[in-house]
């Protein structure tokens, strides 16, 4: 077989596929959540299973925005300026906008309390809908005393929302892009600290 084609060897020969699912799946991040979406893809297109359901279905979507999230690549600058910025405001308000499955959250709390002395006041996690509010508070149950938990949509203003615009710090991770308007949005999120 030529080499340009030897990866085509997996769509004829079954113990070239399995090995090459087992290695994806196995890929630190998103390669379990890619595999298990793969297996089922074809029912979801037929209608026969909903994909929402089944994503947020025993922890998979849990799993994966944690990996996700977790990798050095967006853990350690957003948890080290976390960390810094409680050290020199230890009182300060923090609002999480799109918060979900808070796959970002737990190490910044974590930054913010490395030393066992929680540095914030208040820490607004916000969602569009309250639906990830009772894991939230299960997952994030030894920071409640410090943790409100309130359904925010981004794209409208948040004033009429009922939030003030007194936030030090705001933090949006992986949720700003999904708005109709991301000037509008912007301007959203900079009403909440300014």
């Amino acid at each position: 077989m030529e080499p340009y084609l030897q990866h085509y060897r997996l769509l004829k020969d079954p113990e070239a596929r399995k090995h090459f699912d087992k290695v994806v799946e196995d890929t630190p991040g998103d390669g379990f959540f890619f595999i298990a979406i793969g297996r089922k893809l074809l029912q979801m297109l037929r209608g026969e299973i909903d994909p929402l359901e089944f994503i947020f279905r025993d922890g998979l979507a849990d799993r994966y925005y944690e990996a996700l999230l977790n990798s050095d690549y967006h853990v350690y600058p957003a948890s080290k300026f976390a960390e810094l910025y409680s050290f020199k405001n230890p009182s300060m308000k923090v609002i999480e906008i799109g918060a979900g499955t808070g796959g970002q959250t737990m190490g910044l709390l974590q930054a913010m309390s490395h030393d066992g002395v929680k540095k914030w006041a208040q820490y607004d996690y916000t969602d569009i809908s309250p639906s990830f509010f009772t894991h939230a508070r299960e997952k994030f149950h030894e920071f409640l005393d410090f943790m409100r938990f309130r359904v925010c949509d981004i794209s409208e203003d948040t004033v009429k929302q009922g939030f003030d615009s007194d936030y030090d710090l705001v933090i949006a991770s992986h949720v700003l892009h999904a708005t109709d308007s991301l000037q509008n949005t912007l301007g959203h999120v900079l009403h909440l600290a300014y």
